[in-house]
Order: structure tokens, then C-alpha cells, then sequence
């Protein structure tokens, strides 16, 4: 009951949850474009942006860029260089695409120019704490490694998943703080949040 699993894309609610008490707060807009919290944004087209585009994956950004390995992923200033640089794949709201890790990355940015807290700062104090989460995170502190349960090829994966946990067995992803993919967490707090 105290095995710390990981979240993947089960990490991605928190950094939507985050945004969405902005809006709440009235400190942030749905059919604002991201480039009036974060200027660096609006570049290659992407200054037609919305919010409610982020939150939808119709941002029209979203594959990772090619240069942005596994092991950068926890670069904080290099991600958003390089995400700020993206082009555009799709004018945005027009096509319903996976942003696999570059919306996310764009919700924790928004949420730091409007807040002033780091990710993880929030995610404690604005999310986890409240809802009594108490074995769960976005950057694993290193004393509780040895928590985190193993993860396994089962019968049927296919080479799609082999190569996934290859990769990630060759970083230490939830100890990075990626807001769409390196969450931790026991099964009793996601069942709770």
C-alpha cells in the first residue's frame, strides 16, 4: 500500500487542475492567449494560442522536438526555450492532437509567471496538502527512491513499449520535474484525488 507508482500520463490532471484554480482565481483567462502571461511563447505563429487551446490539446504544437531528449526533459530553462521556439504543426483549435509533454510543460510555465511558485511548490501547497496526498510528487526527493516500484515488461508488449521502458530505465524520470510525465504516487492517494 506504500508503493510508489509511476504516474506517466497520470501526472497530466495535476498540472490541468493547477490551471483551471488560476481561472477560478481570476488570474487567468480561457480565450487569452498564452502569450499575454508568457511573451517568449507567442513566437512561430503560436501567439494565436488560447488557453482553453492548452487545456484541449489543440494547441497545435504537439510533438516534442526532436532535440529535447529524455534525459533534458528535467531542464526547466532548456525545455522552455525550446518550446517557446516550437512552430506550429496546426493553426491552433483546429486539430485534436496528443501534446504528449509540450502542453504541460506550458501549464507549469503559465502557472509560475502567475503564481510566482515552482511546480512542485504548488502542487504541494495548492493540491496535494489540501487533499491530504501525502505520497505523491512531481520530482521524487531521492531519500524515498527505494519506494518506487519497478517497472516490468508483461506478455503482449510490443516493441513500442519495450523501447519505453528501456528509455526509461536509463533515467531517473520521476525525479525531474516534467508536469505531463514523471509523477509518483500510491494507489490510495490517486484514489483519493
Amino acid at each position: 500500500s506504500d508503493s510508489l507508482f509511476p504516474l506517466f500520463s497520470g501526472t497530466k490532471p495535476f498540472a490541468a487542475v493547477a490551471l483551471w484554480q488560476q481561472i477560478e482565481r481570476g488570474d487567468l483567462e480561457l480565450d487569452e492567449p498564452v502569450a499575454t502571461y508568457w511573451p517568449a511563447f507567442g513566437q512561430n505563429g503560436k501567439d494565436r494560442v488560447l488557453v482553453r487551446h492548452i487545456l484541449s490539446h489543440r494547441g497545435g504544437f504537439p510533438t516534442t522536438p526532436a532535440e529535447l531528449t529524455p534525459d533534458r526533459w528535467g531542464e526547466r530553462e532548456a525545455v522552455l526555450e525550446m518550446v517557446a521556439a516550437m512552430p506550429l504543426e496546426h493553426m491552433p483549435g483546429t486539430v485534436s492532437g496528443y501534446h504528449f509533454l509540450t502542453q504541460h510543460w506550458v501549464c507549469a510555465e503559465l502557472l509560475r509567471r502567475l503564481d510566482g511558485r515552482s511546480y512542485p511548490q504548488y502542487l504541494r501547497e495548492e493540491i496535494t496538502k489540501p487533499l491530504n496526498l501525502t505520497d505523491t510528487y512531481v520530482g521524487l526527493p531521492v531519500p524515498l527512491e527505494h519506494r518506487v516500484t519497478k517497472l516490468h515488461a508483461t506478455d503482449g508488449t510490443d516493441d513500442w513499449g519495450l523501447d519505453g521502458l528501456r528509455h526509461m530505465s536509463r533515467i531517473a524520470l520521476h525525479r525531474m520535474v516534467v508536469p505531463g510525465a514523471s509523477g509518483v504516487s500510491t494507489a490510495r492517494d490517486m484514489s483519493r484525488f
